[in-house]
């Protein structure tokens, strides 16, 4: 009995060893996650969004008709009766059939040979005529302790380009993220502000002006 004792004693010893191991051997994570993200942060704050059942927005290989029908035509849940709606830099609004279920959808078109990037139609939670168009474009202002060549090793370590900058304003960038990315530029954001020196990093998001303005942080 005693040997027994001794044996459990020992077992919850290392269980617990093992446990509190996991536990401070956490690191950072070097990459943003996959699911879908359904929220961005301003002000420090994270603003919660939903997504549109009907339309998902997609970045094509080019802007010929052609090449929309040819899409439309390889994804079964695409409704092809309905025109696409164009956006900024190739992306076009895609209606979808009823019952659709789109985060299934979004992962099916990063193997698409005629999608670049596909994204929800986003909205703001509790407010579903507030559409909000993310593209693969976002804003990051970093902090001013931020070098260029810092800003240089995190943009290559997550495939993200910067397109333009602000001369009169230092360390805000406007940055790209790459074709065919694993994540989508609003989890890509939101990983920029949870892990690098950033005073905000948000998606250039497109239409509701009058809401969405208001949850910006300048």
């Amino acid at each position: 009995m005693r040997i027994k004792g001794i044996l459990k004693l020992g077992f919850v010893s290392l269980s617990i060893s093992i446990f509190l191991f996991i536990g401070c051997s956490k690191e950072k994570p070097t990459q943003p996650k996959t699911d879908l993200v359904l929220f961005y942060y301003s002000n420090g704050q994270k603003i919660y969004l939903d997504f549109s059942k009907e339309k998902i927005v997609a970045k094509v290989i080019d802007s010929s008709p052609e090449t929309r029908r040819l899409f439309m035509q390889s994804e079964p849940s695409i409704d092809t009766i309905r025109t696409p709606e164009p956006e900024a830099n190739r992306f076009f609004i895609f209606y979808v059939l009823p019952g659709t279920d789109v985060p299934q959808l979004l992962q099916r078109l990063k193997e698409n040979p005629y999608v670049l990037l596909a994204n929800p139609c986003y909205f703001l939670k509790d407010e579903p005529d507030c559409e909000m168009i993310a593209t693969d474009e976002f804003t990051v202002k970093y902090k001013p302790e931020v070098t260029r060549s810092m800003i240089d090793s995190i943009n290559n370590l997550l495939n993200v380009t910067i397109v333009d900058s602000v001369l009169q304003m230092p360390n805000l960038y406007l940055q790209k993220i790459a074709p065919k990315s694993e994540k989508n530029v609003l989890a890509i954001a939101n990983f920029y502000y949870e892990n690098y020196p950033c005073e905000y990093s948000l998606p250039n998001f497109r239409g509701c002006v009058e809401l969405a303005r208001l949850k910006k942080p300048w």
